[in-house]
């Protein structure tokens, strides 16, 4: 299961988190795409993370194909700007993983 992606029906612009409003045309109406494919655009290594957490945690933010960016935990080995990935959600949490 990919994360939502919240389209505005006036505009075309494309948030990863529900609005009341677009904020490019002040629209109340979105349609809801599951995105799943995009590419990798930037990303980090955390050393100091919280019991649970494996270390280094890597996060990335995606550049999803239909629009919008998210973040996610890195599960990629040897992560490269531009690395077509895949996101997943579970819970509250995006993952990050290659495309096949």
């Amino acid at each position: 299961m990919g994360v939502p992606l919240f389209i505005c029906r006036r505009c075309g612009r494309a948030y990863p988190k529900q609005r009341y409003r677009c904020r490019r045309c002040g629209s109340p109406e979105f349609n809801v795409l599951e995105a799943s494919h995009g590419k990798l655009v930037s990303f980090t290594e955390i050393h100091a993370v919280r019991v649970g957490f494996k270390r280094p945690l890597r996060l990335g933010v995606v550049e999803l194909d239909n629009g919008g960016k998210v973040v996610g935990i890195l599960d990629l080995a040897d992560p490269k700007m531009g690395d077509r990935v895949v996101v997943t959600r579970n819970s509250n949490l995006n993952f990050i993983k290659p495309a096949d």
